[in-house]
């Protein structure tokens, strides 16, 4: 599958998502929620959460947010520092001031508080388009989250955890030498966990 390929799948998979009903996305959103807590309920040591801010498409993570917070989560979310460049993971609370990082897309103050390096976070719900049964996964493009954990150990912390709807899902996918796959996948009703095998 070629660039222009993977283009193309990335429109046809956005097109979907924005067909999801509202109410059918808020449902998903509270029951992936609840499936990605009960995983990390299972394993106590896991507290330093990144998070992200989902485009009107994507699962809300705002249930998901609210959920770690009332039960003592630390969560942070990523900053763009600039093209080409690692995220930067800020820490995120409900009165966190929000602006515009590189990419113009809201963020925390790096002004306000110190970053946490990435490898010290325990898991980090991820954003994506697509993802395939081996765990590898399409983001939009820009390859923050392949260059920020490019020496990452598969199943080793932190665990990379995309949430996704149905349409989201493909056969197969191409994994290029840069491409970081996924530990685990959130759905609304399981968490699935991928033994990291090369497709």
């Amino acid at each position: 599958m070629g660039d222009l390929d993977l283009a193309q799948l990335r429109c046809e998979i956005r097109a979907a998502r924005r067909a999801v009903p509202p109410a059918e996305r808020a449902s998903i959103s509270h029951e992936t929620a609840a499936t990605v807590y009960g995983w990390l309920q299972t394993r106590p040591a896991l507290r330093r959460i990144a998070t992200f801010l989902s485009l009107p498409e994507e699962i809300d993570t705002a249930p998901l947010n609210r959920l770690l917070w009332r039960n003592g989560y630390h969560l942070y979310l990523p900053y763009v520092a600039g093209k080409g460049r690692p995220l930067a993971w800020y820490p995120y609370t409900e009165s966190t001031p929000l602006i515009p990082d590189t990419a113009r897309i809201s963020a925390p103050d790096p002004a306000a508080a110190p970053a946490i390096a990435a490898f010290e976070l325990d898991a980090v719900i991820t954003p994506l388009v697509a993802h395939d049964a081996h765990g590898t996964r399409l983001g939009m493009g820009g390859g923050f989250y392949d260059r920020t954990f490019q020496r990452k150990i598969p199943r080793a912390r932190p665990w990379l955890i995309g949430i996704a709807y149905p349409c989201q899902a493909v056969a197969h996918l191409p994994r290029r030498a840069w491409d970081i796959p996924l530990d685990a996948l959130a759905s609304a009703h399981s968490l699935h966990t991928y033994e990291q095998e090369q497709p």
